[in-house]
């Protein structure tokens, strides 16, 4: 309800439909690229690799076209963005690790789904890690409310109304394997969206692999924040395909799978910034 409810507002405070459409979504572009930048200077010292991963990030945005629909995709976006860079500074700061910011990461999650029923993966990924980052009992329990408390309000509503937590479901008519092989074919083809897709795809894949192989013995800034980015860009994936697998979904293109890309783009980043630096200085 999370999309409705923001442009129900915007058009009670005079907004016409279309316009309140295209606030939302220039609002979730604009947030999305800022989340963007953010993390990548918290995990990126060289500014030219920071800037040409943003280039990425933007091009490969404005490739997939979702900020374009008059869908949720474009606002559950950018509340991922958002979620990325919060728990990564949880990561990598633990001068951050207090109540304000824990509360700060289990809203974002928390709005990501009443954006998004995909956000429940956002909801359990910080619980976890509030688990895995602090044994404070006080600070869990706080965390776990508050990723909580909203969901579960949304998810009570939709049993009181309809019957059912989550809308009528049938059984997917698709694989796990089927929609594992549509998921690693998307991701695949992030970077083909620009002229010379298929140039472009084998380039940056092979770079990829090959900045794996020459920096594997080099220590990697921010170690912990790239093991958390690999988790989120490696989970989101994962638990759509789940979720594609138990309830019919859309084939798992670019549009349902745009969250992993930042957190995938980051980690990258972690990876050649070493490298990067030692070439310029």
């Amino acid at each position: 309800p999370g999309v409705p409810i923001l442009r129900a507002f915007l058009i009670w405070v005079g907004a016409s439909p279309h316009t309140a459409w295209v606030l939302v979504n220039v609002g979730a572009l604009a947030t999305y690229l800022l989340a963007a930048w953010a993390l990548l200077r918290l995990v990126v010292a060289s500014m030219w690799v920071r800037l040409s991963l943003l280039v990425v990030v933007a091009f490969v945005v404005a490739g997939t076209g979702v900020f374009t629909a008059a869908l949720s995709d474009p606002l559950f976006a950018a509340l991922a963005a958002v979620f990325v860079l919060v728990t990564a500074r949880l990561v990598d700061r633990p001068s951050d690790r207090t109540g304000p910011w824990f509360a700060l990461a289990g809203s974002v999650a928390a709005l990501s789904f009443v954006a998004k029923y995909s956000g429940a993966f956002y909801v359990a990924a910080i619980i976890g890690l509030v688990v895995v980052l602090t044994r404070r009992a006080r600070l869990v329990i706080v965390t776990a409310l508050v990723a909580l408390g909203v969901p579960t309000i949304v998810l009570a509503w939709n049993q009181a109304a309809t019957g059912s937590l989550m809308g009528q479901r049938l059984p997917s008519a698709i694989s796990p394997v089927a929609n594992a092989k549509d998921a690693a074919v998307t991701l695949a083809r992030f970077f083909a969206l620009w002229p010379a897709p298929k140039v472009l795809e084998a380039v940056g894949f092979i770079a990829f692999v090959v900045a794996v192989l020459v920096l594997r013995s080099r220590p990697i800034r921010h170690r912990s924040v790239a093991i958390w980015l690999g988790v989120l860009a490696a989970g989101f994936p994962i638990f759509m395909v789940i979720s594609a697998s138990t309830a019919p979904l859309n084939s798992l293109d670019s549009r349902l799978l745009l969250p992993a890309l930042l957190p995938f783009v980051a980690l990258v980043g972690c990876v050649i910034d070493p490298w990067a630096e030692r070439v310029t200085s």
